[in-house]
């Protein structure tokens, strides 16, 4: 009779260890070495991180146990800005003077932690006032994996799909006491939930304007955080079950440039419309006939509903949506740059067509670039009044170009695969002739491998694959983050070199940044020991929710999510056998002692195997010999 070894590996990986919850993984990898060995690959992991958490890192894992330290640290990611602190942009935290923090002309020049922030709400109105409360039963914060900075505030998209916004959405005119946030001006002082009648699976944030990319495929925009308006142009709608499993979505990703909005869909067109122009408006659902409102405060006292953070919304339609030319193929080598060509000498012809795909878009200024699978880099401009040709980029273009990075006057190319690939540069408002475009380097990273870049107006940042932050430019309102009090980099500087971003813990694992104008912000992975013991040590029941907290009441309007994260487990699916209530999921003598063994490896500070990347790791338990 067939074991249960005899399932096959790939059905193991695909169908069954990344429904498992934590204690069931553990407690399986510890029966063999068979299973063992299973729950070590890289790709349960990174599979597990996109299902729990809509997080997909985008790096190729530089060690066989990164995707699991990343996996561990999102259980309960950290949020982090520092900058200028106008427009509320940094929570009314900012406020709060703080030992060695460095505050005049409202700027704050040391990493501000504000995950306290987002608190998990009991029903649906207690995200949505001025200041969240934080009387709610709920343990923990809604744990933030994506991090977007516009001009005058922030986004988050947290693991339930729910997107907080926070500031000033469009701050070129200051107030106060904007009656609601249907007024683009409105100041929000404190991370807030914006009602979405959907789940976010993506978000990308303009200077004053915001995309949303739904579970349904579907986009929404917001120019207020009180009004959404979803897209009904045949280029931008999803097809039938677009997204559903094993098929690809129709769009892939969503780019908020300076004034414009851009999409790249499945079949690498690139899409752009000016949602601030006079046609969008007009192609909008008129004010009268929108939806809602969704999220209204019930006045307990009989009196009128409190709307002032409530969401109305709408459809948006077609005939404002411009379709980009196709991206031709790169011409032939220029005058005096034969070196450059050669480098493309020795690639593999029988992939000429999946090369040619666009694969990720980026928006600055009036312009959109764009990055194929073979790494060629193009640019076109596009404004309300004209829309530019594709021009190659051959100074930005690598085979080993993974990433492009844009943002206001700023463009970058990098690979986190490679130690010397970082180029950048600044990109005039006229738009000069793409192709004279020259990259600037920084000697002072060479070596180092970026996972991200982004970029301020005018400062710049850069992740490594080991979680380390490095800022340099401009300091004008503390938005490198280094701290005069420790480093000497005083506000109303400039760094020309890179320099370390030290956080209050000198283990601090980023990994995710964003930058805007004056401000940065950045996501650090919790530290894994502790959650991955008590994941392993805690009763399955408990695991998959089980827990004396209040139910959530189900809300009209209310999206879908995956169960939520409660204790250590998460909730992802069933254990085998339905998970064997009321105590640990064992499989024989070889599972015996998980508990303790990861206790001790947990309390022991992290001893134990060690990656090439320079990350603290807690192994899973092992099976007895």
């Amino acid at each position: 009779m067939a074991g249960i070894q005899a399932v096959p590996n790939e059905v193991w990986q695909a169908h069954l260890l990344p429904y498992l919850p934590l204690p069931d993984l553990f407690s399986l990898g510890a029966t063999s070495r068979h299973f063992y060995a299973l729950t070590l690959d890289p790709q349960l992991w990174l599979r597990k991180t996109r299902l729990t958490f809509s997080y997909a890192p985008s790096v190729a894992s530089p060690s066989a146990e990164w995707y699991r330290r990343v996996y561990l640290g999102l259980l309960h990611p950290r949020t982090f800005v520092w900058g200028s602190a106008n427009n509320a942009r940094l929570t009314s935290l900012a406020d709060q003077p703080r030992p060695g923090v460095v505050r005049r002309v409202a700027a704050v020049d040391r990493p501000l932690e504000i995950t306290a922030q987002f608190g998990r709400a009991r029903d649906w109105a207690t995200a949505l006032g001025d200041a969240l409360r934080r009387d709610f039963p709920h343990r923990g914060h809604a744990g933030i994996v994506d991090l977007q900075a516009g001009g005058w505030g922030f986004t988050a998209r947290d693991v339930d799909g729910g997107v907080w916004v926070w500031g000033q959405l469009d701050g070129q005119v200051l107030r106060f006491r904007a009656p609601s946030w249907e007024d683009r001006h409105c100041q929000c002082p404190d991370p807030t939930k914006i009602p979405l009648p959907c789940r976010a699976e993506a978000i990308s944030a303009g200077r004053r304007h915001l995309l949303v990319l739904d579970a349904d495929n579907l986009i929404w925009e917001l120019t207020a955080w009180g009004l959404a308006f979803h897209h009904t142009s045949s280029a931008l709608t999803a097809p039938t079950q677009s997204g559903a499993a094993g098929t690809t979505p129709h769009v892939t990703q969503l780019s908020a440039g300076w004034e414009h909005s851009a999409v790249l869909t499945a079949d690498s067109a690139v899409h752009v419309w000016f949602p601030f122009s006079a046609e969008y408006v007009a192609a909008r659902t008129p004010e009268a006939d929108l939806h809602g409102p969704l999220g209204a405060v019930t006045s307990e006292d009989g009196g009128e509903d409190d709307v002032s953070r409530a969401l109305r919304w709408g459809t948006v339609g077609g005939g404002i949506v411009h379709h980009l030319d196709a991206v031709p193929r790169r011409p032939g080598p220029v005058e005096g740059e034969e070196a450059l060509e050669q480098q493309w000498a020795d690639l593999p012809r029988w992939r000429d067509d999946e090369d040619e795909k666009v694969v990720k878009i980026a928006s600055g200024l009036g312009w959109v670039v764009a990055l194929k699978a073979r790494g060629e880099v193009w640019a076109a401009k596009v404004r309300p009044d004209s829309i530019g040709a594709w021009t190659y980029l051959p100074h930005f273009s690598s085979p080993t170009t993974t990433h492009i990075s844009a943002q206001y006057e700023t463009l970058a190319t990098y690979s986190p695969t490679s130690a010397h690939s970082l180029r950048f540069t600044r990109v005039p408002a006229n738009f000069p002739e793409a192709g004279t475009w020259r990259p600037s380097h920084v000697p002072e990273l060479e070596g180092k491998r970026v996972l991200q870049y982004v970029a301020g107006d005018y400062h710049s940042a850069a992740l490594t694959t080991d979680g380390v932050l490095y800022t340099w430019g401009q300091n004008a309102h503390g938005q490198l983050g280094l701290g005069a009090a420790a480093t000497g980099v005083r506000l109303g500087s400039v760094q020309d070199r890179p320099t370390k971003v030290e956080f209050a813990d000198e283990d601090a694992f980023v990994f995710a940044v964003t930058a805007a104008g004056w401000h940065t912000g950045a996501l650090v992975l919790g530290d894994p020991r502790e959650r991955a013991k008590d994941a392993v040590a805690v009763p399955v029941e408990q695991a998959q929710g089980d827990t004396d907290e209040e139910p959530h009441a189900p809300m009209p309007g209310a999206f879908p999510g995956p169960t939520p994260l409660t204790g250590t487990g998460m909730g992802m699916g069933a254990g085998l056998g339905g998970g064997m209530r009321g105590g640990m999921f064992r499989i024989g003598f070889a599972g015996r002692g998980v508990a303790r063994g990861a206790g001790r490896g947990a309390a022991a500070g992290g001893r134990g195997a060690s990656s090439s990347s320079g990350l603290r790791m807690l192994p899973l338990p092992r099976p007895q010999e």
